[in-house]
């Protein structure tokens, strides 16, 4: 058996921003000095202290919300296993009208980052979009869809919309550009981040696309009395955004959001959390 004894410790730092630890060991009297710079940085960046986090959403077959401690409302569900092949610990839409109402506490913001994992079950019919996430009212909302020509986009699909805008940026869309029965086949993990003029679209840790808002639209873009936010589609039940061919149909994973444009190493993170 090799035998190990700890000859020394100590850290240097003291007065600086930087804390350092070593450690000096002995195998079979060979001397390995060992640096734990990298795994003991209390101001490392992780998955669960990102900064900015308004509302987490793990969707363990719930609407609980970690953040507030509160809950959303679900209409219809069921559980489903998750990115992981976890049981119980994901939602499926059934693109009906299954959908979560989101607590409605600090989420709607002029700058944001969206994050979550997407399973689809069906893809939308031509001219269609099946709507993964939906915030704001019929005035002006935030979104994220699986698009089929819609709007001239195709594929997963970020919209930041103000009908009070005027201009051909009134409603900006990044997407992915493409269209496959891959999409049903696979989870993705969307990250749509907006900061004051500008929404990025990252799929699988990848950014897709960039697109800059005209600066004479107001920002954010409006909401008004009748604001919601939910998964599952775009807006409240009965608006004229949403019919049952547009609501989603497949699996949704922890869900988060941010009151700000994160950046590509936070996203990074999550996409391999």
């Amino acid at each position: 058996m090799q035998s190990c004894q700890l000859e020394d410790f100590w850290y240097d730092g003291l007065g600086t921003d930087t804390l350092g630890i070593h450690s000096t060991v002995v195998f079979n009297d060979t001397l390995l000095q060992v640096n734990l710079d990298s795994v003991f940085d209390p101001h490392a960046i992780t998955v669960d202290n990102i900064p900015g986090l308004v509302a987490h959403y793990p969707l363990d077959n719930s609407a609980f919300e970690a953040v507030s401690q509160s809950n959303g409302t679900l209409t219809g569900t069921s559980a489903a296993l998750n990115r992981k092949g976890i049981a119980q610990k994901a939602l499926y839409l059934d693109g009906i009208d299954d959908h979560l109402d989101l607590v409605p506490n600090n989420i709607f913001n002029p700058q944001y980052s969206f994050s979550l994992w997407v399973k689809a079950d069906a893809l939308p019919d031509l001219n269609k979009a099946r709507f993964i996430l939906g915030l704001g009212g019929e005035d002006g909302d935030q979104s994220i869809m699986l698009a089929n020509n819609y709007s001239q986009r195709t594929g997963f699909a970020a919209s930041s919309y103000s009908g009070q805008c005027q201009g051909s940026l009134s409603n900006v869309i990044a997407s992915t550009g493409s269209f496959t029965t891959s999409d049903t086949a696979a989870w993705h993990h969307l990250v749509v981040t907006r900061s004051t003029d500008t929404l990025k679209l990252y799929v699988d840790g990848a950014l897709i696309d960039t697109k800059v808002r005209d600066t004479n639209c107001s920002i954010p873009v409006l909401y008004n009395s009748t604001t919601v936010a939910v998964l599952g589609q775009r807006l409240a039940s009965g608006s004229n955004y949403n019919t049952s061919s547009n609501r989603f149909k497949g699996i949704l994973d922890d869900f988060r959001m941010y009151n700000r444009a994160i950046n590509s190493t936070e996203i990074q993170l999550l996409y391999s959390e």
